[in-house]
């Protein structure tokens, strides 16, 4: 911590010996800029704590929409073709596969509340769900392979596109809910 040089020194001192003046006035410098610097970073600390969680609160309709309703569908159909698949049984895939098929195509037509929670979109809305709905085409191929899957390597490999398209939906357009 800096010692203030002034309180032991005399106005004679500092005359009589100039590069202690210089020394004395470089120290008092550094310990105005640890208290600014103090200052500003207790500043913006506290301002993002404070901020933070009105920053990322999620959206008041965020898990209680059409489209998640339709996603957890999807996602509980996804568990059955994956334990089905560990069984080895392809029929009771290619079944549960055709109400996953169904489920995707009904999600198509919803607008994610990442993109918006009004049914008007702006033009860039209107690119994102077009993008959305490019993306759940390729899902929805991918889910066709599984229905029409004959062995269980081609439900692996269905599968495994349905994993990439499914995680890079969620990246862009799933929310984080606060539940």
């Amino acid at each position: 911590m800096f010692h203030n040089p002034i309180d032991n020194t005399t106005l004679r001192d500092i005359i009589a010996f100039p590069f202690k003046a210089n020394y004395y006035l470089t120290e008092f410098y550094i310990y105005c800029l640890e208290l600014i610097m103090k200052k500003i970073i207790t500043t913006l600390v506290t301002a993002l704590t404070l901020l933070s969680p009105v920053t990322f609160a999620a959206h008041p309709m965020c898990g209680k929409t059409d489209l998640a309703e339709v996603m957890d569908n999807m996602k509980d159909s996804m568990k059955a073709i994956k334990k089905a698949a560990k069984a080895g049984d392809s029929a009771k895939v290619n079944n549960i596969a055709a109400d996953l098929l169904s489920n995707v195509e009904n999600a198509q037509d919803f607008i994610p509340l990442a993109i918006s929670d009004q049914k008007e979109l702006n033009a860039e809305q209107q690119k994102d769900f077009d993008n959305y709905k490019k993306g759940m085409g390729y899902l929805k191929e991918a889910v066709e392979e599984l229905a029409s899957a004959q062995d269980m390597a081609s439900v692996k490999m269905a599968l495994g596109k349905i994993g990439k398209a499914s995680k890079k939906g969620h990246k862009a357009y799933k929310m984080d809910c606060d539940d």
